[in-house]
């Protein structure tokens, strides 16, 4: 079994407006792929309750506050919360995504000197 095979079997935890969230990889995949996943990440937001619930309890001025640290949005950008919420959801897949994608390659068999990563 790869690496990447065992991280369908993972919740992960990303940390977002100042609050520790975990998000299942199923999730993760579903919102983590090429191309638009606006109606895949609405979808998650309002069907899911274990997202709805942590993603509803975040303070709106820390969401706003991540997000800008990702330096896509202006202050003007990020006046509805609900995208906003989206936009976070979207962004900590994304970035669970990328994690689980460097450490693909890594032969956990071998000594940690002999790893190769970009890490």
């Amino acid at each position: 079994m790869t690496n990447k095979d065992m991280a369908k079997f993972e919740d992960y935890f990303t940390y977002q407006a100042q609050e520790e969230l975990m998000i299942p990889y199923e999730v993760v995949a579903l919102c983590s792929q090429q191309g638009d996943m606006g109606e895949n990440v609405k979808s998650v937001l309002e069907n899911n309750e274990e997202i709805r619930i942590q993603f509803y309890a975040l303070d709106k001025e820390k969401v706003k506050y991540s997000l800008k640290e990702y330096g896509a949005w202006e202050d003007d950008d990020l006046q509805d919360h609900q995208t906003n919420l989206e936009r976070l959801l979207w962004c900590s897949c994304c970035d669970i995504s990328e994690e689980i994608n460097a450490f693909e390659d890594i032969d956990y068999s071998k000594p940690i000197d002999d790893w190769q990563t970009d890490c």
